[in-house]
C-alpha cells in the first residue's frame, strides 16, 4: 500500500498525457473540470445536509464547525466552475472560500480535540481543588504496605500525628495496633475487590477520641509502581454518638438506665442458648414492689421515680457484673442469673440466697427527699437450663410464681411449682368457656325439694348447674368461686333470679304449685351491687309474681363487710316482700349482736353438723343452739343435708321441723321435680 502513492505520483508528473485535460487557455474549464467541481459540490453538500440533520441533538464534536467547514468548501468548488482564466475573479474567491473552510475545520478539530478538552481539565483541576479544600474528611494515598505516598486534610485536628510525619512512613508508624489490623484489611480487601466500604476505627487524635469510616478504592498505577489506593477516611463521631443514643433509647430505661424489655429478651434468649451448650443452670427473679401504688397516691409520682431509681440501684449492687438487672414496667424489676451450678438443688440455693439479699436490700429505709420511707417486694423466682424453654414461657411462670409470694403476705420468695402451672392453665381454660356458657344457654336450674314434719312440699331451693358439651356436668364447687373471681357471678346470679322468677310464675298457674316458695342462693358481690335491690323488684314486677314466694339464701360472708349498708339493703328487700334467709348457718362469723338486727325470715342450718349429728354430741349441741337461737328471734329453721330418718327424727326432737336432704329428693330438672311432686 505503501508503494502505491510514490507510483502514483510519478506516473501523473512524468506522463501527464495519461490524464485528460482541465483547462485549456484561450477557451477555459473543460467538461471534466466541470463536472469533477459539481461532483465535489454536491458530495460537499450532502455531508452539510447530514451534519446539520445531527446537530438537533447533543453531540461529543464541534457538528457546527464542521457544517461551516463543508458549506465554504461546496461554495469553493462552485466557484472553480466559472472561472475562465486562473486570474479572474471567481478562481480568486475560491481560493478564499477553500482557506475559510480550512479555517472552520482547524477550529472545529482544534477546539474539539484540544483547546476545550484542555479548558475542560483546568476546570476540573480547579473544582477538585476546591472540593478537596471544602471536604472535612481526609484523603490518603497509601501503598498495598501500608505506606503513605499522599495525603489531604483540611482539618490537622483529625491526623492521628503531625501533617510533616506522614510522607515515607506506614500507618505501622502513626495508627495504634487495633487501628493498623483494620486498615491492612481494608487495604487487602480493596485489592482484592477493587473497592473496601465501612471499616471503622477509632483514634485518640488532637481533637479528641474520635470514629472514621474507610473507603478504599484501588488507584491505576503506572509499568513497575506498586498496588496503591485511595483511603477517603472520614469522621463519623457525632453519627456514632447518635447510635448510641438511639440504641440507648432502644434497649434502656430512661428512668431507671437499666436494660428494658427488649434488651432482656435478647440477653435471655442468649443465656438459654450459653445454658444449654455449658450445662449450668440460670434464673429468673421477677421482682414487684408491694403496694408501690400507695407511695404514688400519697407522695406523688415523683416520689415513686426516686424509688424506683433507688431500688435499681440495690438490685445492681445485689449482683454480680455478668447478671443483668432490668426494669420491665411500672415497679416490676426482673434479674438474670446466670452460670449457676449444674445441679438443679444447688442452683436454687444460690438463686435463693441472692432472693434473700434483694428481700433484704429493698427492706431497709428509703430517703425520698424530705421523706423516708420503707416498702417490701415479693419475688417469684424459675430456674433455665433446658434448650427446649422459652422465653415467654419463663417470664410467665416467674410471674406466676411472684403472685404466690404476694399472696403469701409480701416480702417473700418463692419458686415456680410445674403444678401450678397446671392449675393456672386448666383454670384459664375453665374461665374462658364460663364466659360463653350463658350465651349458649349451658346453664340449667335443678330443684330441689324442701318439706316439713310430715312431708308436705314447702318449696324448693334452685341450684345451678352447668352442663357443658364436653366436659358433661360441671360441679358447682369448680366454677362458682372462678365466677367470684371474675366477676361472671353477676351476669349467672341475673339470669338465676330471672329463671326463678319465671319459674314461679309457671307455678302460679296451677293450683298444685302456686303456693310454692323457690329459694334462690345470692353472692356477696352480687348483693353488694348498688341496684341490687332494684334488680330484685324489676324481675319480680316483670314476672309478674308474688314476692313472697322468692326467698334469697344469704351466705355469712356478707356481714363481714359495712354491716350498716348490708342491714338497709336486707331491709329494702324485706319490705318489698322477698324472703330472707341465712344459709349455712353456724361455719361463719355472725355476730348476735347483728343478728338480731337483720330482717332474716330463716336460719338454715349447714350440712356439717347435720352429717354427724347421731354420733357426735358437739353437732348436737350446736343444732340445739341454733334451734333454739332461731326460735328466740322469732325466724323459722331448716336444716339442709338430711339424708337419714334417724337424722330427722333427731332435729324434730329438737325443734326443727323443715328438711332439705337427699332423704326427701336429690336435686333434678324441672320435669322431674314437678313428677316428685305429683306422686307426693
Amino acid at each position: 500500500m505503501g508503494g502505491i502513492v510514490p507510483y502514483l505520483h510519478w506516473l501523473f508528473l512524468f506522463h501527464d498525457g495519461l490524464i485528460p485535460p482541465t483547462f485549456i487557455p484561450g477557451r477555459g474549464l473543460t467538461p471534466l473540470k466541470i463536472y469533477y467541481e459539481y461532483a465535489l459540490v454536491a458530495l460537499n453538500l450532502a455531508t452539510a445536509f447530514v451534519l446539520w440533520m445531527r446537530m438537533r441533538k447533543p453531540l461529543p464534536f464541534n457538528a457546527a464547525g464542521l457544517f461551516g467547514a463543508v458549506c465554504a468548501m461546496a461554495l469553493s468548488e462552485y466557484l472553480f466552475t466559472l472561472y475562465a482564466d486562473v486570474t479572474d475573479i471567481y478562481n480568486l474567491l475560491g481560493h478564499i472560500y477553500k482557506a475559510v473552510s480550512y479555517l472552520f475545520l482547524y477550529r472545529a478539530i482544534f477546539v474539539t480535540t484540544i483547546e476545550h478538552p484542555y479548558n475542560l481539565l483546568q476546570e476540573s483541576q480547579n473544582q477538585l481543588q476546591a472540593t478537596l479544600n471544602a471536604l472535612p474528611d481526609l484523603l490518603f494515598e497509601i501503598g498495598l504496605d501500608g505506606r503513605y505516598y499522599n495525603y489531604h486534610s483540611a482539618r490537622p485536628g483529625l491526623l492521628a500525628a503531625p501533617a510533616s510525619e506522614f510522607i515515607g512512613k506506614t500507618i505501622s508508624d502513626i495508627l495504634p495496633p487495633d487501628a493498623v489490623k483494620i486498615c491492612l484489611s481494608a487495604l487487602h480487601e480493596a485489592h482484592q475487590n477493587g473497592h473496601s466500604q465501612g471499616q471503622q476505627i477509632e483514634l485518640i487524635v488532637p481533637d479528641g477520641k474520635r470514629w472514621f469510616e474507610l473507603s478504599v478504592s484501588r488507584k491505576t498505577v503506572e509499568p513497575g509502581q506498586g498496588p496503591r489506593f485511595i483511603v477517603l477516611s472520614r469522621d463519623i463521631t457525632e453519627r456514632k454518638v447518635a447510635e448510641e443514643e438511639i440504641k440507648h433509647l432502644a434497649f434502656y430505661d430512661r428512668l431507671t438506665s437499666l436494660p428494658n424489655r427488649r434488651l432482656l429478651m435478647d440477653r435471655l434468649q442468649q443465656a438459654l442458648a450459653s445454658s444449654a451448650r455449658s450445662g449450668h443452670k440460670g434464673a429468673l427473679l421477677f421482682i414487684d414492689l408491694d403496694n408501690f401504688k400507695t407511695l404514688s397516691d400519697t407522695l406523688g409520682y415523683g416520689m415513686g421515680d426516686l424509688l424506683l431509681q433507688q431500688t435499681a440501684q440495690r438490685l445492681e449492687f445485689c449482683v454480680r457484673k455478668s447478671d443483668t438487672v432490668a426494669h420491665l414496667e411500672g415497679d416490676v424489676f426482673v434479674v438474670m442469673l446466670e452460670d449457676l451450678s449444674a445441679q438443679p438443688v444447688e442452683a436454687a440455693a444460690q438463686t435463693k440466697a441472692v432472693g434473700e439479699k434483694i428481700l433484704a436490700a429493698i427492706s431497709q429505709p428509703y430517703q425520698l427527699a424530705a421523706y423516708e420511707y420503707n416498702i417490701t417486694a415479693s419475688i417469684g423466682v424459675i430456674l433455665f437450663g433446658d434448650h427446649q424453654s422459652r422465653i415467654d414461657e419463663l417470664l410467665k411462670q416467674a410471674d406466676i410464681a411472684m403472685f404466690q409470694a404476694k399472696s403469701s403476705g409480701h416480702n417473700a420468695l418463692r419458686f415456680f411449682d410445674p403444678q401450678m402451672q397446671d392449675t393456672i392453665n386448666a383454670r384459664a381454660a375453665l374461665e374462658s368457656e364460663l364466659r360463653k356458657a350463658l350465651v349458649r344457654k349451658q346453664f340449667h336450674l335443678y330443684y330441689q325439694i324442701q318439706v316439713d314434719s310430715s312431708s308436705h312440699s314447702l318449696g324448693a331451693e334452685a341450684l345451678i348447674r352447668w352442663l357443658h358439651p364436653e366436659r358433661g356436668m360441671v360441679s358447682p364447687a369448680q366454677f362458682i368461686p372462678l365466677a367470684e373471681e371474675t366477676g361472671l357471678i353477676l351476669p349467672i346470679g341475673l339470669w338465676v333470679l330471672e329463671t326463678a322468677c319465671a319459674q314461679i310464675k309457671t307455678w302460679q298457674q296451677d293450683a298444685l304449685t302456686r303456693d310454692l316458695v323457690l329459694a334462690i342462693n345470692v353472692s356477696a358481690r352480687q348483693f353488694h351491687q348498688t341496684d341490687f335491690v332494684a334488680q330484685v323488684q324489676g324481675a319480680v314486677q316483670r314476672h309478674a309474681i308474688d314476692p313472697r314466694l322468692l326467698k334469697l339464701e344469704l351466705t355469712e360472708s356478707l356481714l363481714l363487710d359495712n354491716i350498716e349498708e348490708t342491714i338497709a339493703t336486707m331491709n329494702a328487700l324485706s319490705d318489698f316482700g322477698v324472703q330472707l334467709s341465712l344459709d349455712d348457718f353456724g361455719t361463719g362469723y355472725s355476730s348476735l349482736q347483728y343478728l338480731k338486727k337483720l330482717p332474716l325470715d330463716q336460719l338454715k342450718i349447714d350440712q356439717s353438723f347435720v352429717r354427724d349429728l347421731a354420733t357426735d354430741s358437739s353437732d348436737k349441741a350446736i343444732v340445739r343452739t341454733i334451734i333454739a337461737m332461731a326460735q328466740s328471734l322469732d325466724m323459722s329453721v331448716i336444716a339442709e343435708g338430711v339424708e337419714t330418718e334417724e337424722q330427722r327424727q333427731l332435729l324434730l326432737d329438737r325443734g326443727c321441723t323443715h328438711y332439705q336432704g337427699y332423704l326427701f329428693g336429690k336435686p333434678v330438672p324441672i320435669e322431674q321435680f314437678e313428677a316428685l311432686l305429683k306422686q307426693g
